[in-house]
């Protein structure tokens, strides 16, 4: 080859594996939108799928990967190709994605997938061999993913219809995120036609409705651009955790008095409290909205520190803890001690679920895996009981001796076994059996309630040194930084 073909056949591979020209360039631009410009080191750009006669037919055989940076910080990508023979997974694809993760498992970079298409690629997959090459690459890779001591965060992101492999990829995700017009699921309508003869859309199957509600996705966005956008969001508070922040430390939040009612029985939003708490120039970044509703779990920056909050929710329930919210709960605190962020447990619960539903639901295990995640996590946490905090539930929280590094608590904190209304009737049956009349059990009752509420104040837990410290309201984000700060792991 003479010096002045070299160039002309290298502008020509470079051109087929950009797809110039093609209106369907999405796979390519995913990767470049996320990404700090000039910053991106492609992998096997120039690869195609030589079996088959599909050579011509497949630009970058499906799958765009490389290495760039993400804010200054570097990180590993994959993008799926869905416009490339449906996105399936070839040899050389398989090859390229290795790269990337055997990379990241020595240096411990995130890596953030881009996902649409799906599945092996037919007819290579087909015998009893899998393709043999190309199946044990895409295989192993899966493999490596699922290995609970792996040094790197996944970040995976459903950005059109995906199944099969790509699926199971953001199954082994950290973090998932899925643009409000894409759909993913084990398989495909085609393949359910066929094995079940069911007639069903993607968006049916695997819609964002669908993966809100059952948890697999950690947030649904309205478009492509926000999807990048959170993940570039969520990599800040992974890979910076501390900035400089405007907001004083000593802010006071007095505001916190007037969102909590006076009655126990009345809701209100506990985001309302985050954001008191949290930095004035920083957005918390929720996740799980749709799943396990009746606490909240989101990253934000308090003094500037990336923490995580999880939070008893009263809008839902009265804030108690399900087999659901349990779930999320073990999720995030697993999340959050392999990333090494610290965490804000903010308490208003008035105990676990019981009943016919919990039962179901499988509550007991559920709640005891979540016991099992708080206590075998390592990173520092802090807990601040605002109103109620009965049971075991006020342990799950993260209470004391229960593995959290310091416990205040509100001078409207209730903490007990049970709630007054429940206790009560439970300890006290019998006295107020023997009430001679309905006016006599009630003045019984008003009598016992004001005995129960007035055990449950802080102010003997605070004497016994189980809470650190009652603190007012206006206190609560001065306080939880001082905290946070002192018990700070190296």
């Amino acid at each position: 080859m003479t010096t002045t073909e070299g160039p002309s056949r290298l502008e020509l591979e470079r051109s087929f594996a950009r797809k110039d020209g093609s209106p369907d360039t999405r796979a390519r631009d995913r990767v470049l939108e996320l990404l700090d410009p000039g910053s991106f080191l492609e992998v096997g750009m120039l690869a195609r799928d030589m079996n088959h006669g599909r050579a011509e037919k497949s630009p970058s055989d499906a799958v765009i990967a490389g290495y760039g940076t993400v804010g200054g910080h570097r990180v590993g990508v994959m993008s799926l190709d869905g416009k490339v023979l449906a996105g399936s997974g070839g040899h050389a694809a398989g090859a390229k994605q290795m790269r990337v993760l055997d990379e990241a498992a020595k240096c411990g970079f995130p890596i953030i997938t881009f996902g649409e298409g799906g599945g092996g690629r037919i007819p290579d997959m087909m015998g009893s061999s899998l393709g043999y090459a190309g199946a044990i690459a895409n295989e192993s890779f899966l493999y490596k993913l699922a290995k609970r001591d792996r040094p790197f965060t996944l970040i995976a992101c459903c950005m059109g219809e995906m199944y099969g492999d790509p699926s199971f990829k953001l199954g082994l995700s950290d973090f998932s995120f899925m643009a409000r017009d894409a759909c993913f699921a084990v398989s495909g309508p085609p393949l359910i036609k066929a094995a079940l003869g069911e007639e069903i859309t993607g968006k049916e199957l695997g819609g964002p409705h669908v993966h809100e509600a059952n948890g697999q996705v950690s947030r649904v966005e309205d478009s492509e651009a926000d999807v990048i956008a959170t993940v570039r969001t969520l990599l800040d508070f992974i890979l910076e955790p501390c900035r400089p922040t405007a907001d004083p430390d000593d802010r006071a939040t007095g505001e916190i008095a007037t969102i909590l009612p006076a009655s126990y029985n009345r809701a209100y939003d506990v985001k309302r409290v985050i954001r008191a708490i949290v930095d004035a120039d920083c957005e918390p970044l929720y996740l799980w909205q749709g799943y396990g509703t009746t606490a909240v779990g989101c990253f934000a920056r308090i003094g500037g520190q990336a923490v995580a909050v999880f939070a008893n929710q009263p809008m839902v329930r009265g804030g108690v803890l399900d087999a659901e919210s349990a779930r999320k709960g073990m999720k995030f605190i697993q999340q959050c001690d392999r990333l090494r962020i610290p965490m804000l447990f903010l308490h208003d619960v008035p105990g676990f679920l019981i009943g016919r539903q919990a039962e179901a639901d499988a509550l007991l295990v559920n709640a005891m895996e979540y016991i099992r995640t708080l206590a075998s996590a390592t990173i520092p946490k802090v807990s601040v009981v605002l109103r109620k905090s009965y049971g075991l539930a006020y342990f799950a929280m993260s209470g004391p001796g229960w593995g959290a590094d310091y416990v205040a608590a509100l001078p409207s904190a209730r903490i007990a076994f049970m709630g007054p209304e429940a206790g009560i009737n439970l300890v006290y049956a019998k006295k107020l059996a023997k009430a001679a009349n309905d006016q006599e059990r009630e003045e019984l009752l008003a009598t016992l309630n004001a005995e129960w509420s007035e055990r449950a104040e802080p102010w003997e837990a605070a004497n016994l040194a189980s809470v650190d410290d009652v603190i007012e309201p206006a206190e609560t984000r001065a306080t939880v930084i001082r905290a946070l700060r002192a018990v700070a792991r190296r």
